[in-house]
């Protein structure tokens, strides 16, 4: 953009009637389009626009011998999304997408209770993969929607412990029913293996549904702050702050992460306002996909492609 480009788009926002190219205020989100369970032999999945903004969102659970349940994520920036950027760049793209999103998702009590098969031998360890199909603005808080949307539609496969080790040193006598084959162990033998009840595509919700984050992000032009970018509108931003919030209780507010982009700083004060609103935009958004999920929940569409729109 140009100097005098991004000047009329600075004018147009903090204009005492603001303007947007599109028609909408300053707080207002292009129309947002979701779909889950989109890709069969995953786990989880989902695929969130937001105006032209399109991201893939896939989780897959893998089993390992960590003594903790984890989730991590991965984010892939093809060519066709930035057409104009070189492999290089699009690595350090992805790799800074990546990053944030991983920095959120390490908080322990984001965990889910279910991603435990044996406590302190064997867990589920969560890969969430996510594909930018498009990048037309705003793309932080689509990454995050999609994430949340494809971890609501994960199933956790039942599982079930088969196999028990005996304490050193047990006596006969001093051991529990047998198990067959002439195996006997204590009743508080711990287990060290275990059996998957249910096929790929059953088990139990993952836990935790009602918690996971989402982000806002809020564009800072003088005076002002406004929601859902264009890219036009983040080139004439000059910083862009990150909010990542979750609501375990309806009451209750969780911040797990913020982050400035641009030059320069906000004083402190900015920051607490910004971190006021932020919540509160946080909120909104998040009640508003759960609306939409709960829709999809209720509608006898049964078709798993299917699109549902709020605005």
């Amino acid at each position: 953009m140009s100097k005098a480009e991004c000047s009329y788009v600075r004018q147009a926002l903090t204009a005492s009637s603001p303007v947007r190219a599109d028609g909408r205020t300053l707080l207002d989100y292009r129309t947002v389009s979701l779909a889950r369970g989109i890709i069969p032999l995953a786990n989880g999945s989902a695929r969130v626009a937001i105006g032209g903004t399109e991201v893939l969102a896939s989780a897959k659970l893998e089993v390992t011998d960590s003594p903790r349940a984890s989730i991590s994520c991965n984010v892939i920036c093809p060519g066709s999304a930035y057409p104009n950027l070189a492999p290089s760049a699009l690595d350090d793209l992805a790799g800074d997408y990546t990053h944030v999103l991983n920095a959120t998702f390490a908080d322990a009590s984001l965990i889910p209770d279910n991603l435990s098969i044996i406590p302190g031998k064997k867990n589920w360890a969560l890969v969430l993969d996510l594909v930018v199909f498009s990048d037309a603005g705003n793309i932080y808080d689509v990454l995050f929607a999609a994430a949340r949307t494809a971890l609501v539609d994960t199933r956790v496969p039942r599982t079930s412990p088969i196999e028990y080790r005996a304490p050193k040193g047990a006596s006969a006598s001093s051991m529990g029913p047998g198990l067959g084959m002439g195996f006997t162990v204590k009743r508080e033998a711990p287990a060290v293996d275990f059996e998957i009840k249910d096929t790929w595509d059953e088990g139990a919700q993952l836990a935790g549904a009602d918690a996971w984050p989402v982000c806002v992000t809020l564009n800072l032009v003088p005076t002002v702050h406004f929601l859902d970018a264009t890219l036009l509108e983040e080139a004439a931003a000059p910083h862009r702050m990150l909010f990542m919030f979750s609501f375990p209780k309806k009451s209750e507010a969780k911040l797990h992460g913020m982050r400035l982009l641009g030059p320069g700083e906000l004083s402190m004060s900015q920051i607490h306002t910004l971190l006021s609103d932020g919540q509160n935009y946080a909120q909104k958004l998040a009640q508003a996909l759960d609306a939409q999920l709960k829709l999809q929940d209720l509608s006898l569409d049964t078709t798993p492609s299917a699109v549902y729109t709020l605005r």
